[in-house]
């Protein structure tokens, strides 16, 4: 059995969509960019009835999206996904509008690391597994750093079930610099932060490389110790059972 309190698993496999440090950089905008995309009247302009009718379907959506569920045997906030038919473009850019400037927000369970750079067939993947655990796939930001591109890429993938967020502040509380990249995460890991604003290593574990989420929690459920191999397990079991909302 592995002693370890972090895992870091590289597949050797090559992929397009692996990105290291360097590609991380520039391939992302930085704050100010992405502010300044938000802002973009032609995108998420109030007078717009489009955008207008977009915030009251957001709206609606948010009330069954906000809701949990308690596993038995964890505490993690399990967000129901399933039950949206298609994913809302328009809602993602919604609620991060919306939260643009908050440094704190934080997601917690099974969250995917991903970038629009990776294959196709990766990218879809990881969505679809993530589903399985009720889990959340996050990106930096914006394909090319516009909304619009965002939902057309996700049209041309025909992505019609997950849940998908727009957080850099994750990437920098799970150091991830490399996608795609799996994490699980205890709950209410981000009270216990460093000095860097870093989620502490025994709160999660994480395992890099263009595998499956099922492989990764194996990996987990072998390597770590208490809680967290508890949660792996179960959310092994959960995978194993065909998952709860597909």
């Amino acid at each position: 059995m592995l002693e370890m309190k972090k895992l870091s698993l590289v597949v050797s496999l090559v992929i397009g969509g692996l990105v290291g440090q360097n590609a991380y950089s520039n391939y992302y905008a930085d704050d100010a960019a992405i502010k300044k995309n938000m802002l973009n009247e032609n995108v998420f302009s109030e007078n717009n009835a489009d955008w207008q009718k977009a915030q009251e379907k957001a709206a609606e959506q948010r009330k069954a999206f906000d809701k949990v569920q308690m596993p038995e045997r964890n505490s993690f906030p399990n967000v129901q996904v399933g039950q949206f038919s298609n994913i809302d473009v328009q809602k993602i850019a919604e609620r991060y509008k919306k939260k643009v400037n908050d440094e704190k927000k934080t997601i917690s369970g099974v969250i995917g690391f991903a970038s629009f750079s990776m294959p196709d067939s990766s990218l879809k993947k990881l969505i679809a597994d993530t589903l399985k655990v009720n889990g959340t796939v996050v990106f930096i930001g914006f394909k090319n750093n516009d909304f619009k591109e965002t939902a057309k890429e996700i049209r041309r993938l025909d992505i019609r079930k997950g849940n998908i967020q727009i957080n850099p502040n994750a990437f920098k509380q799970y150091k991830v610099d490399v996608v795609p990249s799996i994490v699980m995460v205890k709950a209410n890991a981000e009270e216990n932060m460093d000095e860097e604003g870093c989620v502490m290593p025994e709160n999660y574990s994480k395992v890099t490389g263009d595998i499956s989420v099922e492989y990764a929690l194996e990996i987990m459920a072998k390597g770590e110790k208490g809680e967290l191999q508890t949660l792996a397990n179960d959310y092994l079991k959960q995978v194993k059972r065909g998952g709860g909302n597909e």
